[in-house]
This record gives structure tokens, C-alpha cells and sequence, in this order.
């Protein structure tokens, strides 16, 4: 494969990708914000916490203030670090409960409004979104640690049922929990 031909792909991915008038091509910063842009478009769905990641790397590349950085401990807008280990732990020890969002503001002392907007800033992701992320991480480890029938993983997760679990699961994994657990199980075998 010559430089000549990865030119031509990488024209044509940002000729696909729309950008006009942002540069060269061969500006290694327009290469590399395509090459964002498509990791950003591949997990935008699926992954929303990687997703951010991506942006946050793009706006690096392109020398954008827009995202704040947080290693400077500037979170304008967002949680403070109590008060998003509380809700971590918090949410860790219940979640096979319902986690109303008026009870997780009240638990950091905030309005459900206010705490809803800090919350997305500090983590990237809704409230509800990351309850479900959360509650798949706790279904994963079931699935693997147990041989416990779904629809009793999916409540003790606290999911509605199976088909809730199963839902979630397949559009933020790519399958389903019982194909995931062959997977995992064919994976194990093979590796001993």
C-alpha cells in the first residue's frame, strides 16, 4: 500500500465526511478530526460515554475552549466531587430499586432541574442513562459469576424484566445477554 493510495482514502473520508473549507487535506489535524469524527459516529448510539470522549479529544486536536478541562479541576456547572461520590455509591447500593430522580437531588442537596443539568455536565450522560449503564455492568458480572436464569439477573439489576434487560443489553453490546453468555462461556473454554 503506498502513501499515495492512504492520501486518496483519507481525501475521501473527508470529502464522505462533508468538511469544506476547514483546511488541507494532508493538514494532519484534518486527518485526525476525521479520524474522530468516524469513532464518534461509530459508538454515538451505542456508547455515549466513549462518544464524549471522542469529542473531547476533537476539540483537543482542534484547539477548541469548548469542552472544559477537567484536570485543571474546572467543572463550571457541574456535580463537586462529594456529591458525585455519593450518587456513585448511592446508586452502586441500590440499584436493583427504583432511583427517582427527586431522591438522588435531594440526596446532593439540589434541585431536581439543577441536579439534572450538573449531572449530564459532570458525567457526560443523563441520569437515566448512566442508571442503565450501570445496571448492565451489574448484569454482566451476574452473567458471568452465575448461572442464574436471566429473568432473575433482570430483576435483581433492577430492570423491569428480561425483555428490558435484553433491550438495553443488545443495543448498548451488540447482542443478546444469552448470546453474550455463550460467547463468554465458549471464550472460557477455549482459553483452558
Amino acid at each position: 500500500m503506498t502513501c499515495h493510495y492512504i492520501q486518496a482514502i483519507e481525501r475521501t473520508e473527508v470529502v464522505g465526511l462533508g468538511v469544506r473549507s476547514v483546511g488541507s487535506v494532508d493538514d494532519p489535524k484534518v486527518r485526525e478530526a476525521c479520524r474522530i469524527l468516524k469513532d464518534v459516529r461509530a459508538v454515538l448510539d451505542s456508547d455515549p460515554v466513549a462518544a464524549r470522549g471522542h469529542l473531547e479529544r476533537l476539540a483537543k486536536v482542534l484547539g477548541a475552549n469548548g469542552f472544559p478541562d477537567e484536570s485543571d479541576g474546572s467543572r463550571r456547572g457541574g456535580l463537586a466531587p462529594w456529591q458525585e461520590r455519593r450518587l456513585r455509591e448511592h446508586i452502586a447500593a441500590n440499584l436493583s430499586k427504583p432511583l427517582p430522580l427527586s431522591e438522588l437531588a435531594a440526596l446532593v442537596r439540589l434541585s431536581a432541574g439543577h441536579f439534572s443539568r450538573a449531572f449530564s455536565r459532570s458525567f457526560g450522560v443523563t441520569v437515566h442513562t448512566f442508571i442503565i449503564e450501570q445496571r448492565l455492568i451489574a448484569a454482566k458480572r451476574m452473567i458471568l459469576d452465575s448461572e442464574a436464569p436471566l429473568a432473575e439477573i433482570a430483576l435483581s439489576c433492577g430492570m423491569a424484566d428480561q425483555s428490558h434487560l435484553t433491550r438495553h443489553f443488545t443495543r448498548r453490546v451488540g447482542v443478546s445477554p444469552a448470546a453474550w453468555r455463550r460467547q463468554q462461556a465458549a471464550a472460557i473454554v477455549e482459553a483452558a
